[in-house]
């Protein structure tokens, strides 16, 4: 579990500026590292894991000096190097995934405040792509209309249509398919 070689990338991604500072670590002894994920290395087994990694604790157990602080996400493979049976090392590939991380919560909180806004103000929202007669539906629409499933098609959406708008949603639709006028209907 010794760290015998890094390279230039992965110096930066740790804030670390030269690899003597980090040679020889005991990867064993990372406590960002589970001890469940650390036992199936040392049982020969690859793993893969997608978690934060936290500089400060880094920091202060005096682990190896890194010019970060704060929490990295990454993802990390790590595949056991067989030779004859045993252990002879471990090829460890990690990718940073902090802005992706930071993009989806970010989404998350907005598409939590757009189905609150939906709620209050007891509307729903759908996508049609038209290709593939594929239609996606916020959670609000869905409960709205008493529908339980996301994935249904045109004709089924015209059984919950009010039957006096039938008429008017078809032409709708003929409309847009036809290229004649885009789908903008209240109803």
């Amino acid at each position: 579990g010794k760290l015998i070689d890094v390279n230039q990338k992965t110096l930066e991604m740790f804030g670390v500026d030269d690899k003597k500072h980090v040679l020889g670590f005991d990867l064993w002894a990372d406590p960002n590292l589970s001890s469940e994920k650390t036992q199936s290395l040392k049982n020969g087994k690859a793993i893969f894991l997608s978690a934060e990694f936290d500089f400060d604790i880094v920091k202060n157990l005096n682990l190896y000096p890194t010019s970060r602080s704060g929490l990295m996400y990454m993802d990390m493979y790590a595949i056991p190097l067989m030779e004859k049976n045993d252990i002879s090392g471990f090829l460890v590939q990690i990718v940073e995934i902090t802005e992706r991380k930071k993009l989806e919560e970010d989404r998350n909180k907005n598409q939590a405040l757009l189905q609150q806004a939906e709620e209050i103000s007891n509307y729903g929202a759908w996508e049609w792509d038209i290709g593939k007669d594929k239609w996606t539906f916020s959670q609000n629409w869905l409960r709205i209309h008493g529908c339980q499933l996301s994935g249904i098609k045109r004709e089924e959406l015209m059984t919950i249509t009010y039957p006096d708008d039938n008429q008017l949603v078809e032409k709708a639709f003929q409309d847009a398919l036809n290229g004649d006028a885009d789908y903008n209907l209240e109803h």
